[in-house]
């Protein structure tokens, strides 16, 4: 399927906030000049949609000219990549002074890491235009999105989101996508920095994505024939590139997240995902501590 992209006359836009009802993903408004709500600007994920709240009365912010929407600029990596970037494919086909217009998730700030990756495909931020309060926009040109969990998962999205194509794997090399740097209430796994210690003895290249910028776990990533973690958001960048090796997950939750069997499947890249067992130390969702229980059966996957 090919992409294509709509464009709507005097589109009236809301900031993004929290759905009154937890039904709702979040809440905005997105109106033509007639009052009705275009479907095209509803954001979804899975069987969850966003809620359309009425335009207020207030006197809008006019924004003239012609504005492509890129969507929600999500401050999360991994779904910053997988729903935020789902418009790429007409970003980069864009002009490169045409104005583009983002929702703000909940008014966050662009962090560091925003600005790295809209760099590394040429899209200059001084270009942005946020939805900051009620705002009437002359002409918007709404894409199509590429990815659109659990049901869309077109080419265009992986082909625009594709930095390195072809590298092949180098043999020897490995990478561990390491948690054992990250703040204690960042889902750490107790006991991983010993594991990494065995790891590295043998020829394992620990790799602590915090610490680096995009461009630089591109880099670190690109041609290997092995890479490994604690499954989280840095397998995210693997979009970024042809994956010429084995990828191996080890699940922090039961079952693991769907998307990284839907990415490896996509981009034809073989992938498996490992249970080891893991005791609760604290915290909830993705940001639970765990501790590891039995590294030997971690080793047993990766070690000759």
């Amino acid at each position: 399927m090919t992409l294509v992209s709509r464009s709507y006359r005097n589109v009236c836009l809301t900031p993004l906030r929290p759905a009154s009802d937890p039904t709702w993903l979040f809440a905005y408004g997105a109106h033509d000049e007639t009052g009705a709500a275009i479907e095209d600007l509803r954001f979804r994920r899975g069987q969850r949609l966003s809620q359309f709240v009425p335009v207020p009365s207030e006197e809008p912010r006019r924004l003239a000219g012609d504005h492509l929407f890129a969507g929600i600029l999500f401050n999360h990596y991994g779904h910053f990549l997988l729903e935020g970037l789902t418009r790429l494919w007409a970003l980069r086909a864009a002009a490169p002074d045409r104005p583009i217009l983002w929702l703000r998730h909940y008014d966050r700030p662009m962090r560091t890491w925003h600005g790295q990756i809209f760099a590394l495909f040429g899209i200059d931020p001084a270009r942005f235009q946020f939805v900051e309060g009620l705002t009437r926009i002359d002409s918007l040109e709404v894409p199509e999105p590429g990815w659109m969990s659990p049901t869309r998962y077109e080419p265009d999205y992986f082909d625009a989101i594709r930095l390195r194509r072809g590298t092949p794997a180098t043999a020897g090399r490995k990478v561990w996508l390491s948690r054992s740097r990250l703040a204690a209430n960042q889902g750490r796994i107790v006991g991983e920095a010993d594991l990494e210690a065995v790891l590295q003895h043998h020829g394992w290249d620990i790799v602590h994505p915090e610490t680096l910028s995009v461009a630089e776990q591109i880099d670190r990533l690109d041609g290997a024939e092995r890479i490994a973690g604690f499954e989280g958001s840095a397998f995210h960048t693997l979009l970024f590139m042809d994956v010429p090796g084995r990828v191996e997950i080890f699940a922090r939750r039961r079952p693991a997240s769907r998307h990284f069997g839907i990415i490896a499947e996509r981009k034809g890249f073989a992938q498996t995902v490992h249970y080891p067992t893991l005791d609760y130390v604290s915290g909830a969702a993705a940001r639970t501590v765990s501790r590891l229980v039995d590294p030997d059966s971690v080793l047993a996957c990766l070690l000759p």
